[in-house]
């Protein structure tokens, strides 16, 4: 007797999706009030951190001292530094293997570090070292104003022969005033 509850199984249809169609239903997911919610708060939160950062409000005054800056700049590279140098030891620990990246990390930093000190302490050097240009623009009309105020003086008080023996007298000693002033700041 031949059983008819058993097919062949080539007879039975193909129900396998075809490469085209998934089974997989695919789901666009909305957010929703609470995602949208919580990314206000989170961007609100973000304002504010950026507001009181104490390196972006230096940075954005067009005015700002470069020393102040880069003391910040600093201060933000030890703490990460610090940070860096905290992971890897958390890291070693616990036998991770992110160490050898986290000690390059932190040798990288540690070097802008020292080559921020070492820019920070010349700007300090030329802070000390102020350098006057004797023949700039401003230094000349500096001059010309001082000798005014002398020439105004002189007339008020000398008398006619003397007010012209004074200006060539004066006039011979400031000749080369540039160079002896020079001379003497060296």
């Amino acid at each position: 007797m031949k059983d008819s509850s058993v097919i062949p199984l080539r007879s039975v249809p193909s129900v396998a999706a075809s490469p085209k169609q998934s089974l997989r239903r695919r789901v666009v997911a909305r957010p929703t009030q609470a995602d949208i919610d919580y990314h206000a708060q989170l961007q609100g939160e973000l304002d504010a951190f950026l507001r009181s950062d104490p390196l972006l409000r230096e940075v954005s005054v067009p005015s700002s001292d470069p020393l102040k800056t880069l003391q910040l700049i600093r201060e933000r590279l030890a703490h990460q530094a610090v940070i860096l140098d905290f992971r890897r030891r958390e890291d070693d620990k616990y036998g991770g293997f992110d160490s050898p990246q986290i000690v390059s990390k932190l040798i990288t930093c540690l070097k802008e570090l020292a080559a921020l000190e070492s820019r920070i302490q010349e700007i300090r050097v030329s802070k000390d070292m102020q350098v006057i240009d004797l023949h700039s623009e401003s230094m000349q009309k500096l001059f010309q104003i001082f000798v005014q105020h002398i020439r105004t003086a002189a007339e008020a008080v000398l008398p006619p022969e003397l007010k012209d023996l004074f200006f060539n007298k004066l006039e011979t000693e400031f000749k080369d005033w540039e160079e002896n002033t020079e001379n003497a700041l060296r």
